[in-house]
């Protein structure tokens, strides 16, 4: 028996021993997991960080380029709507300067705007001009010399005045 209770005593150190190793065998690699687990659970936060950073930063840029769509749409709305109503108004002005030049023709003195539009025309072609009174009825006068003319009429006059304003306006609009 002493031999047997030797060798149980050189057993149980044996596996004292391996047992104390295997146990801190288990502690390191349990405490380099926890620590590998830690690196894991780190790696993938600051991923998702990069993730959330992203994603807010692609938020905002597709935020700033809608915002941006809508500003230009509404930039070019005003813009019809600013370009509608000075051609309303430029319409409506060229309407009533045709027809005040119109209402010039029963004035008692326009006989003498005609003499002088028709004076205005012979000093530019010439005493050798034909000279139209009245043209179309339209007002004012016509000449010719040779293949010159000079349109003093009514609405062409008046058209050429608009056309000035418009040049002006247009100037002032912008």
């Amino acid at each position: 028996m002493d031999d047997a209770a030797d060798l149980r005593s050189a057993l149980d150190v044996v596996a004292q021993a391996l047992l104390s190793r295997s146990e801190a065998e288990a502690s390191a690699r349990i405490t380099a997991a926890e620590e590998r687990a830690k690196d894991i659970v780190a790696e993938g936060l600051a991923h998702a960080e990069d993730i959330t950073r992203s994603a807010e930063a692609e938020g905002t840029r597709s935020a700033e380029s809608e915002a941006g769509h809508r500003l230009a749409r509404g930039r070019r709305k005003a813009r019809r709507a600013v370009l509608g109503a000075r051609m309303v108004a430029m319409e409506r002005l060229h309407a009533e300067t045709l027809a005040a030049v119109d209402e010039l023709r029963s004035r008692p003195d326009y006989p003498n705007l005609e003499d002088g539009l028709a004076d205005l025309a012979m000093t530019a072609l010439g005493p050798d001009a034909e000279l139209e009174r009245d043209p179309e009825l339209r007002g004012g006068v016509r000449a010719r010399a040779g293949f010159r003319t000079v349109d003093l009429t009514l609405p062409s006059l008046a058209e050429r005045c608009l056309q000035d304003l418009r040049t002006d306006l247009e100037a002032l609009w912008e």
